[in-house]
């Protein structure tokens, strides 16, 4: 059976894309409830504070997720209690880790340094976990960076929500890819790359990328 984290920011600033953000999230959890694998899903939602809003249940059960957008970004707190809390979990299946974001960390408690949170990243990479990241501009691409996110399963859209619903759709045919049994690489070049992020701004950002990626 697969596991399937979703570690949402719901802070206030995501009022301005919460139809397009709510809307992504809810299309690419029932995309993955027509795989032929079964699933658990947990589904946790952060501001200043943390919430569970659905924990290791069958994803197939889930019945939507709704964003009340408020408070600030503890975006290290989240994802750092999160993958404490499922760590270490024996997972026969696949192993999703989605993180949703649009904007930079700015009231973390716990979790102070990105440091920290890219080393928990880092270990859980070495135990199967795939980590897909889905942020808004540059800020969120520089968060982005500084937790050690793969590049090319770092899908990105405007503050306006332009391209939102694209790169959740991206992040779910990767998903569907690699639960299926696909080979990552494999994965990665069957995305349409114009949803994910332009080569060229992710080498403004300092980015190491790859060249057959160039999409500008």
């Amino acid at each position: 059976m697969d596991k399937i984290i979703a570690v949402v920011d719901r802070s206030g600033s995501m009022g301005r894309i919460k139809e397009d953000a709510q809307g992504g999230l809810n299309e690419f959890i029932n995309t993955q409830k027509e795989s032929d694998s079964e699933a658990l899903l947990t589904v946790v939602e952060f501001d200043s504070e943390y919430n569970v809003v659905y924990n290791d249940g069958d994803l197939k059960l889930f019945e939507g997720y709704t964003l009340k957008p408020r408070g600030a970004t503890a975006l290290f707190d989240a994802i750092g209690r999160t993958a404490a809390n499922v760590r270490d979990t024996k997972v026969a299946g696949k192993k999703i880790f989605l993180i949703v974001t649009d904007g930079q960390e700015n009231s973390s408690v716990e979790y102070r340094d990105s440091r920290q949170v890219k080393t928990i990243i880092e270990d859980m990479r070495k135990d199967d976990w795939e980590f897909i990241f889905i942020g808004a501009d540059e800020s969120s691409l520089e968060q982005a960076r500084s937790l050690g996110m793969d590049m090319d399963t770092t899908f990105m859209f405007d503050k306006s929500g332009a391209g939102a619903r694209d790169s959740y759709g991206a992040a779910s045919a990767y998903t569907s890819n690699i639960r299926g049994g696909v080979l990552k690489s494999a994965a990665i070049d069957t995305l349409n790359q114009t949803v994910v992020m332009s080569t060229t701004l992710k080498k403004a950002a300092g980015f190491d990328v790859r060249e057959d990626k160039e999409n500008v």
